[in-house]
């Protein structure tokens, strides 16, 4: 078994950031998490302006651009869970509750993708 890596405060690790560096590089990353929000919202929603939704191929386009753009979103997820966790870990707050319920929006609107590729496919092909 090795010994315990020796840190700060007599072999205690508490970290490189000070309570008032942590918190903001918090407030960073949830600007952060917000801004990429913002640009996926317009990436996917300018170039498809005005929405057709009855055109099969326009549906396409939507799908392509939700998937194509979803890294954002995703990071944008990631980087409010560190905030959260860092929110949860200093305080023992109730964050990951609002978080959870945003990830379960986000894992349920990629999941109705897969109909709406299916309905535009099938209507492109007809």
């Amino acid at each position: 078994m090795a010994p315990p890596c020796p840190g700060p405060e007599g072999g205690r690790w508490k970290g490189y950031l000070s309570e008032g560096e942590a918190q903001r590089f918090a407030a960073l990353a949830s600007a952060t998490a917000n801004g990429l929000l913002v640009i996926f919202v317009l990436a996917v929603a300018l170039p498809l302006l005005p929405t057709k939704l009855a055109d099969p191929f326009w549906l396409l386009a939507f799908s392509g651009a939700f998937c194509t753009n979803g890294f954002l979103a995703l990071l944008a997820v990631l980087l409010q869970l560190a905030v959260v966790l860092h929110a949860e870990i200093s305080s023992m707050g109730h964050g990951p509750d609002r978080h959870s319920r945003l990830a379960l929006v986000a894992a349920l609107d990629f999941a109705l993708l897969i109909p709406l590729q299916l309905i535009s496919t099938w209507g492109s092909l007809n």
